[in-house]
């Protein structure tokens, strides 16, 4: 709209092309005078002839008719004045259509950002609503080359040079753009190209919308979709599709190495402290497993408190032993949590490709069973994946089933070991101890299911049906 006022408003400025509004008053005052005397002469002279006055008559009619003259030039000058300004009003007005003829396609009122360029690429125009926002003038703008004023990704880059060498159109094409202050703002581009009444290319024109706010939102939602928002490392998705990468070349693969990671001791901060002491914990421990790798290793978070670390490269599993070593020891300095001092370990499985599986199912399969086998060992260690590991595991899940299954169904018996009473040699006391035989595992040792039954969270169960036998026994004895 400020177009098209500037333009409406150009007559005024063809005041050189016209006289003086003075100039054309001195004309019309003295035409007006010399005829209105002309008039009265006109009237003396009829009079004067019928007194015998007759020879004034020829003067009289001489100052009439400089009169008329005078005032048809006045006139005139009007007329050309008001003619001037017409041509110059219909200029503009026809002026105006034509751009507007030229954005016809454009939602150029509603326009974040509208310019126009000429055959070279060099912005001739430049204008829109956001224009008050950003920190620049027009002028700063005009004679610019547009592609210098934008950032274009590669692929948008070479869209448009293929869109302008095709002498065609563009939309959809998304641009960071800053302005003078430094301000960064993301605008979507739709262009086309600007033809002359010949139908000669002569520039481009095009309008821009302001999508800074929809392009951050679609930046959180993908950071979203591959961090973990407690911690800011990489969630579980995203660890597959790094770990997919990296098995897709032979060279990428070999010399990769897991390192699963489990804290103990974990579930007793969440206890006594609460979930967002927990949670504090877990972000800690997110740092310091950071510090202490390399910077071409990665690690995510699956969830709770496991952690997983890629290390690519690696040379020997020697190698995979230092870093695996070092990871303990930074995670097992104490934490301050909020005012709250605590402590905790970790435990940490490692299997390396190809020795201990060259493809990514078995290779997150043998560090998972790795770590299983830390846990086992005494925790806050780690151990490294042997084909043994699968066997045992293997066992240890159908004992901890079967075991589940018998507490349910009160399979364990107890058989009792008399105490003896060293100084007078009597029967003090009897202790009862568990015992497992079962249908498909036959007898199991409680050396083995007991330990298999604190580490599942089954201990309190078991120790309850037990105490409950020998009570009732000892009722009856």
């Amino acid at each position: 709209m400020t177009y098209l006022a500037r333009q409406f408003s150009r007559y005024q400025s063809m005041s050189h092309h016209a006289v003086s509004r003075r100039a054309v008053c001195l004309y019309l005052v003295a035409g007006f005078t010399f005829h209105m005397m002309g008039l009265t002469g006109l009237a003396l002279g009829v009079w004067f002839m019928g007194t015998g006055l007759g020879g004034l008559g020829p003067a009289i009619l001489v100052g009439l008719a400089l009169g008329l003259c005078l005032m048809t030039g006045g006139a005139g000058l009007m007329w050309r004045d008001a003619r001037q300004k017409q041509v110059a009003l219909g200029s503009a007005y026809n002026e105006a259509l034509d751009y507007v003829e030229r954005v016809n396609g454009f939602n150029v009122i509603a326009a974040d950002l509208m310019w126009e360029t000429d055959v070279t690429g060099h912005v001739i125009h430049l204008g829109g609503r956001m224009m008050r926002e950003l920190a620049f003038s027009h002028e700063d703008m005009v004679g610019r080359h547009y592609l210098d004023m934008i950032r274009l990704s590669p692929d948008q880059m070479q869209r448009v040079s293929r869109a302008i060498q095709a002498l065609e159109g563009y939309s959809g094409v998304v641009t960071e753009f800053e302005d003078g202050d430094g301000q960064r703002f993301n605008f979507e581009l739709s262009a086309r190209p600007r033809f002359s009444a010949k139908n000669e290319i002569i520039g481009y024109q095009g309008v821009g919308t302001n999508v800074t706010a929809r392009i951050a939102a679609e930046r959180r939602t993908r950071a979203l979709a591959i961090r973990d928002p407690l911690t800011g490392l990489a969630n579980r998705y995203a660890f597959r599709k790094r770990l997919d990468a990296a098995f897709a070349s032979p060279q990428t693969a070999h010399g990769l190495t897991l390192l699963a990671i489990d804290l103990d001791g974990f579930k007793r901060v969440n206890d006594t402290h609460g979930h967002d002491i927990g949670d504090g914990l877990l972000q800690h421990v997110g740092k310091r497993i950071q510090s202490s790798l390399r910077t071409q290793d990665w690690c995510a978070r699956l969830g709770g408190d496991e952690f997983i670390v890629i290390c690519e490269a690696l040379a020997s599993v020697d190698d995979a032993e230092k870093i695996a070593s070092r990871l303990i020891q930074t995670l097992s300095r104490p934490y301050a949590v909020h005012g709250i001092g605590m402590t905790v370990g970790a435990s940490i499985g490692v299997a390396q490709v190809p020795v201990h599986g060259d493809n990514a199912i078995d290779a997150v399969k043998h560090a998972d069973l790795a770590l299983y086998d830390a846990k086992d060992a005494g925790r806050n260690r780690y151990r490294i994946y042997h084909p043994g590991l699968g066997a045992s595991i293997d066992r240890r899940k159908r004992v901890e089933e079967r075991l589940r299954q018998a507490i349910e169904c009160d399979a364990l018996t107890l058989v009792y070991q008399p105490i003896f009473d060293l100084q007078t040699g009597s029967v003090s006391g009897f202790e009862a101890l568990a015992r497992w035989q079962d249908e498909e595992l036959g007898t199991v040792s409680p050396d083995e299911f007991i330990a298999i039954a604190e580490a599942a969270g089954l201990i309190h169960p078991l120790g309850e049906q037990v105490m409950r036998k020998a009570c009732l026994l000892a009722a009856d004895w």
